[in-house]
């Protein structure tokens, strides 16, 4: 399966899991996404902007993950090695994902 059709059938996923009224957010992460807290309390925009940061990053993770088996483990393992070295190199969002996965040399 090239990266193309792995990307899309991530997408048709994650879609799918919405349509149902699912999330893939969980909100234990929500505060690490969210500015510090102002006295009136956080605006639903801002609620809905870090539950898509999440998102997205969940997302560009699992792209990565689960592509192990189309020959990126190398990858994978320099940055899990980099993240435990305090460098945090993983994709924001799934396009990054894509463009990381398509233009990698192994």
């Amino acid at each position: 399966m090239s990266c193309q059709e792995y990307f899309e059938r991530v997408r048709n996923v994650v879609n799918g899991i919405k349509s149902l009224g699912g999330s893939l957010v969980d909100e234990m992460h929500l505060v690490d996404k969210l500015p510090p807290r102002p006295v009136t309390g956080y605006t639903d925009i801002q609620l809905n902007q870090a539950k898509e940061r999440i998102l997205d990053k969940k997302i560009a993770y699992g792209l990565l993950v689960y592509s192990d088996c189309n020959g990126y483990g190398k990858l994978i393992e320099e940055m899990q090695n980099s993240y435990l070295k305090g460098n945090n190199d993983y994709p924001n969002n799934p396009t990054e994902a894509y463009n990381l996965l398509v233009n990698y040399k192994n």
